[in-house]
């Protein structure tokens, strides 16, 4: 059996109303950011930022350098706009709290 030069990696990003999934063939020893940048092309998400943004594989933080193997799932994190831990840090000043009772 003749082993394929491609891996085949799967990108997601996702807002609050909205998921994106793309499936892509790419050569074996491609990296996150070669991902990233063949998601771009291919969908209406081009203002994926690298300086701004942050990318994982299956939920683990990596950098744009990070090797990809078959069947990998890059993810692609979005800027909080309202960060979770300085949110409750707020509120616990102001004595109230999240959701409990």
């Amino acid at each position: 059996m003749q082993k394929s030069n491609y891996i085949t990696i799967s990108v997601v990003y996702a807002t609050a109303e909205h998921q994106e999934l793309c499936t892509f063939k790419l050569p074996h020893g491609a990296n996150v950011r070669q991902a990233v940048e063949a998601y771009k092309k291919q969908t209406n998400f081009a203002f994926v930022n690298f300086a701004v943004n942050r990318f994982g594989i299956f939920g683990t933080e990596v950098s744009l350098d990070y090797g990809l193997q078959e069947g990998d799932r890059v993810e692609v994190y979005r800027v909080l706009s309202n960060n979770p831990k300085q949110a409750r840090r707020k509120l616990a000043q102001k004595g109230g709290t999240m959701g409990r009772k």
